[in-house]
């Protein structure tokens, strides 16, 4: 097995970690939720840094439409519980730690225990109600998590740390209905997209318990593989947040009743769309406009800088963005960019 000194010697030369960080890996432990696309490369990187606790949930086992983006499975594990292949493997790849394998569901009657009980939480789920309770699971036990979504060639990633930083409340408030939400079959995922997401996940845990670097708070961190375009969007709390606001609504952990794969379609809904401009100015005056026109339910993310511009993201009802755009143009308000701001 060699020494731990050379096991981890590649990363404990660099002078931002050393030992001191690496003894704080080891000191350490993180929970996973969810055993598939995301919560897989994470733990291996996880693992092999020597994080010295990782508790594995979930309740799924292995089909053969896993193998194509969780890399673990092999085809002769089909049928078999994922946690334990994801434990048996990590212990190979290092058995210096302790894997916890929970072949159960994360829900209203084990989160706080589980998230409790340790140091960093990583969002692996695949839907709603899952990442709602780790939400507020943290919240309550104030521990931090990374959070992450994917959607076909897409996705997206942010940390929250309480209670200083915005949660994931502050921007999407509650749950979508759970009208016309598809299956992972039907939305389509690509396997390297999730790897990509997953990794920033395992590399914030690994910078939260060392104290290393500066982590995605108040910001969420969107990739797009067709264009191998990324956007660091920032936004604030908010005061209306109904779990970490002024006046909180939310006073216990609660699961929600949503299925599978937090992806939405629905004619009925609200769209999300990202414009952005040229300063704040601009910001702020269509702002102003939109909400003279009804158009805007409810702001959802204001970011203070892209780059060299501004935006907002919007939740639209019964317009488009080309609308929008139409609408704004009125109004000599110049729009620099402006897409779908999804909300997985």
């Amino acid at each position: 097995m060699g020494s731990l000194e050379e096991r981890y010697s590649r990363q404990t030369v660099l002078p931002e970690l050393g030992e001191t960080g690496q003894e704080k890996l080891s000191n350490s432990k993180v929970l996973i939720v969810g055993m598939g696309a995301l919560g897989i490369p994470a733990s291996l990187y996880l693992a092999g840094a020597g994080i010295g606790n990782i508790t594995l949930i979930d309740l799924d086992t292995i089909e053969l439409s896993n193998l194509a983006r969780q890399i673990i499975y092999k085809t002769e594990h089909i049928g078999l519980k994922k946690v334990d292949v994801v434990a048996e493997h990590l212990k190979a790849l290092n058995p210096h730690i302790e894997i916890i394998p929970k072949n159960e569901l994360f829900d209203e009657n084990n989160a706080m225990e589980l998230v409790s009980n340790n140091d960093f939480i990583i969002d692996g789920s695949d839907n709603f109600s899952t990442k709602f309770l780790i939400n507020d699971a943290c919240f309550f036990a104030n521990k931090p998590f990374s959070h992450a979504g994917i959607l076909g060639l897409e996705g997206q990633t942010l940390t929250v740390d309480f209670p200083n930083s915005p949660c994931y409340r502050c921007i999407f408030t509650e749950p979508p209905n759970d009208d016309n939400i598809p299956n992972c079959s039907e939305a389509g995922i690509l396997g390297p997209v999730a790897g990509i997401i997953s990794s920033i996940q395992a590399l914030e845990a690994i910078k939260s318990i060392t104290g290393i670097g500066e982590l995605l708070t108040g910001h969420i961190l969107t990739f797009n593989s067709i264009n191998m375009k990324s956007r660091k969007i920032a936004f604030k709390k908010n005061k209306k947040c109904p779990i970490c606001g002024e006046n909180p609504s939310i006073t216990e952990c609660k699961a929600y009743g949503i299925p599978v794969c937090d992806i939405k379609k629905s004619e009925n809904n609200l769209n999300s769309y990202l414009f952005t401009f040229k300063n704040n100015q601009s910001v702020m005056k269509a702002e102003r406009f939109l909400r003279s026109q009804n158009v805007i339910v409810e702001p959802r993310v204001t970011p203070r800088q892209l780059s060299d511009e501004c935006g907002i993201c919007l939740q639209i009802e019964s317009h488009n963005s080309k609308e929008i755009v139409t609408i704004l143009e009125t109004q000599n308000i110049e729009i620099s960019r402006f897409g779908e701001f999804k909300t997985f």
